[in-house]
């Protein structure tokens, strides 16, 4: 088995220090002294230590990519947003190196710490808690930048539009139109911030909550498919369906039609990607738009101020109702 890299916090054990001061020691800051300095130095050599190569981007010694870690590349509504940064990036002299991390933050990256010319990390829509592999990177002064949810102990800056804030928000437009027994097709295989926007309004507003109307990792149409057509046939079927994303209401809308069941007459659907597909599909699909492309865009201005290298701004936006015919009564 491979073992694993040393850290700056392996070098701090070592000498019984801070890890800021080991940080600092690696880069010649003037508020450590000469001997620290080599004890550290000297430390870390015979630990095998390699520096995380984002600080020597920022040196100047290696060219600048920008990586962004997105949960699913299949989410269209951020694919776009991230393609629309990615362009402003090449425009700007940046590379940019998309990674997927399917909800495995610490694993995203470990990877994007491994390529030689990372130079900042922008986060989108994940829900996870300060690590100490997020705070290492910070430390050698690297960006962090986390679009999205909010995420406790974060120390980067954050550009919030929470999952659970839109799911708030479609799950309150159902009930304001006369849908009571709704079901949630969630695109992560746990409970998180959606599942308890959604379950939370339905509890405020005496709607009635079934855990068996929340169906995991629906992801796609053809999963969507056969998660709608399992919750028609139950005895509990619901006459609103808060999809995730926007494939998955199409798969929902699609289940409807072919067993028969009238959308929006019976069933309502929402969605909580806005896509094109929402408005062109028959009968246009009611949605939670995010801002990606204001926050992204606020994430690269804040990248390029070089002044702000440790921000930890929090902004905060708002989703926006898209009501159309899926969910009208």
């Amino acid at each position: 088995m491979k073992a694993k890299p040393t850290t700056i916090k392996d070098i701090a054990k070592q000498l019984e220090i801070h890890h800021s001061t080991v940080s600092r020691a690696l880069n010649d800051h003037p508020d450590i002294s000469s001997k620290t300095r080599k004890l550290v130095v000297d430390t870390a050599k015979d630990l095998d230590y390699k520096r995380n190569p984002a600080a020597l981007v920022l040196r100047g010694d290696l060219p600048a990519t920008l990586g962004v870690v997105v949960p699913d590349l299949r989410d269209r509504a951020i694919s776009s947003a991230t393609a629309e940064l990615g362009e402003r990036s090449t425009a700007s002299g940046l590379m940019t190196l998309m990674l997927q991390s399917r909800d495995d933050v610490a694993g995203a990256l470990a990877k994007l710490v491994a390529q030689p010319i990372a130079a900042g990390f922008i986060f989108v829509d994940h829900e996870i808690q300060e690590s100490d592999s997020l705070t290492e990177t910070l430390d050698t002064g690297t960006k962090l930048i986390s679009i999205g949810n909010t995420l406790p102990g974060f120390q980067g800056a954050q550009f919030i539009c929470t999952r659970r804030r839109r799911a708030e928000l479609a799950t309150l437009h159902l009930i304001n139109s006369g849908f009571r027994r709704i079901a949630l097709l969630s695109d992560r295989s746990v409970t998180d911030g959606m599942t308890t926007g959604y379950k939370n309004v339905l509890l405020d507003n005496f709607a009635p909550f079934l855990a068996k109307l929340t169906v995991y990792d629906v992801n796609d149409e053809a999963r969507a498919m056969q998660a709608t057509q399992a919750l028609m046939a139950s005895p509990d079927k619901p006459d609103a369906i808060v999809c995730a994303r926007a494939a998955a209401a199409v798969g929902a809308a699609k289940a409807l039609a072919q067993i028969g069941v009238d959308v929006p007459g019976r069933v309502g659907i929402i969605s909580l990607e806005e896509t094109e597909t929402c408005a062109a599909f028959a009968p246009a699909l009611s949605a939670v738009a995010t801002p990606w492309r204001e926050m992204m865009a606020a994430a690269f201005d804040l990248l390029a101020d070089t002044d702000s290298i440790n921000s930890t701004v929090i902004e905060t936006y708002d989703p926006v109702l898209q009501p159309r015919e899926s969910t009208r009564r």
